[in-house]
């Protein structure tokens, strides 16, 4: 991320779909995860950044629903 701001907007978008983060004080979870468990998992999408000709990227995100912590996987692509 190029810089305080943009790091900010990014963790106001987590929050809003209701991803804890360090940046809204969440605390981690006590709670050892459990591989074996079977979750509902919440799809949501977040408004991401904009490109240079103002197209709208979005933010899929998969959370699972129940007690965590749960792992997280971030995947990046170009898009193409």
């Amino acid at each position: 991320m190029e810089n305080r701001r943009e790091f900010l907007q990014h963790a106001a978008a987590l929050a809003a779909a209701g991803i804890p983060t360090f940046a809204t004080g969440a605390l981690v979870n006590p709670t050892p995860y459990n591989p074996a468990a079977k979750l509902d998992i919440k799809v949501s999408e977040v408004p991401f950044r904009k490109t240079a000709k103002g197209r709208q990227l979005m933010a899929r995100i998969y959370q699972p629903q129940g007690k965590g912590p749960f792992p997280v996987v971030l995947d990046l692509h170009g898009g193409a």
